[in-house]
């Protein structure tokens, strides 16, 4: 970012902006970018009138009365986070199916941290209904860590940066600054479909940090929607969802979008997460083989029930510690059935997108699974070069588990060279390989299973 700006007027004169900005990482559909820490000081040109209008690109801003908030962060002292071990929180608590909320207090008895978009605590709950241990995540944008979305750039959330923050909102609430967010009241605008903002530090500084809070709340809303449509896999494929919760955040500068910080109470799963077990080490091979045919069941669980997870890794699958069950969290990414939408008509929109399919080679990757072979490959033939994609297919797969699966044919027919257009050469391939009997074949790779 320039180290000073010119925003051009419709008058001859220019307005100089003197930012003070340090960047910060917020996550974007997986892109990361810059946030300002404190957007700028507006300066009128000498002799301007209050009548000016700031042209940004193509979007026009009218800056007549009432003028703009000035974006200002002198105060750098951080904000203390209230998610750490130790720590007593009061929520607003809503049991799932109620129209009733209470008071609860609870007690964090471990942060789950590095924080990623949201916060995770396990904590324990003064209320005889609720198990003794529990989950709630909450939606705090403040206490995301945005190093973990890329190039190590962070800012951690100061009282200059919340002043800053709240001063943006006014403006965008007074009609001074562009509204893009539903949330604020305005038309929701991705981010590819708003005009261009020339003032770079607009641009890349408040805007960006409410992109981030509105990506944060969606996320969070989309995971409640993921859990309530899984009602039926709760507590055994997918944490038990108890109800959700609210967090009041002290603040000087009254607005529900800060003040309030939603969350979900569930089912806490004792167990270790995939990423941190080492195949051989802490767990044999022999238990993961038998284990990840049940991962593959659990999606195809979930799958049946029109959700698509959209984060399929190791560190979202929790294995009980008790059974070694395969539990999936985390549906911040999820995709549900909309409302307004049939059942059908959802269905052909995500018919061709197959998570079984990408969990079994995310598995067999990493070791943990042994595929079964693929009918749609084994039944790939080609009168240019016969069978030569089932072969390259089988041939690269792990030598003892090829031999568990495949016998190699000895008889076999010679191989062909042909030529074809402009003088490409083909070379017909025989069959080299067989499925051994009783195998079975995989076929499962449609939607509907």
């Amino acid at each position: 970012m320039r180290s000073r700006l010119t925003v051009r007027h419709r008058t001859t004169r220019s307005a100089n902006v003197t930012p003070a900005s340090t960047a910060r990482l917020c996550p974007r559909g997986g892109r990361p970018y810059i946030v300002s820490k404190a957007t700028s000081v507006l300066k009128p040109p000498s002799g301007s009138r209050n009548n000016t209008q700031t042209d940004f690109g193509s979007l026009y801003i009218d800056r007549s009365s009432p003028p703009a908030i000035p974006i200002t962060n002198t105060q750098k002292s951080l904000a203390a986070c209230p998610y750490k071990s130790g720590c007593e929180l009061t929520v607003l608590y809503t049991p799932e199916g109620s129209d009733c909320s209470f008071p609860l207090q609870v007690e964090v008895l471990k942060a789950f941290t590095p924080f990623t978009v949201s916060q995770s605590l396990l904590v324990e709950p003064c209320h005889h209904a609720l198990p003794r241990h529990i989950v709630i995540k909450l939606a705090d944008p403040r206490f995301s860590d945005a190093e973990l979305h890329g190039e190590g750039y962070r800012l951690p959330w100061s009282a200059g940066h919340d002043s800053a923050f709240h001063d943006g909102i006014r403006n965008v609430q007074r009609g001074i600054w562009p509204n893009f967010w539903e949330r604020l009241g305005g038309v929701q605008k991705p981010f590819e479909k708003r005009p261009f903002i020339e003032d770079d530090d607009l641009r890349e500084g408040w805007i960006m940090e409410m992109d981030h809070w509105d990506t944060v709340l969606t996320m969070f809303h989309r995971e409640l929607r993921a859990y309530r449509v899984l009602r039926p896999l709760q507590g055994t494929d997918v944490p038990l969802l108890f109800g959700t919760c609210s967090f009041t955040v002290p603040n000087p500068y009254p607005c529900s979008l800060v003040e309030r910080v939603n969350g979900i109470c569930m089912e806490y799963i004792d167990g270790t997460s995939m990423d941190r077990l080492k195949l051989n080490i802490d767990i044999s091979e022999a238990d993961a083989l038998r284990i990840s045919p049940g991962i593959l069941d659990l999606f195809r669980r979930v799958r049946d029930l029109r959700v698509l997870h959209g984060d399929i890794a190791h560190r979202n699958i929790i294995l009980r510690r008790d059974s070694l069950r395969p539990v999936l969290i985390d549906f911040g990414a999820a995709d549900v059935p909309p409302a307004d939408m049939t059942w059908e008509a959802w269905t052909d929109i995500v018919r061709d997108v197959n998570e079984v399919g990408y969990a079994r080679r995310t598995l067999s990757r990493s070791g943990w699974h042994n595929p079964s072979p693929s009918m749609s490959i084994l039944q790939n033939y080609s009168a240019s070069t016969g069978y030569a994609m089932v072969n390259g297919y089988v041939e690269n797969i792990r030598p003892d588990w090829r031999a568990k699966n495949f016998d190699k044919i000895e008889d076999l027919q010679p191989e062909v060279v042909s030529f074809g257009t402009g003088g490409k050469e083909y070379r017909w391939q025989p069959l080299k390989w067989r499925v051994k009997e009783g195998v079975k074949l995989d076929t499962d790779y449609q939607w509907m299973g």
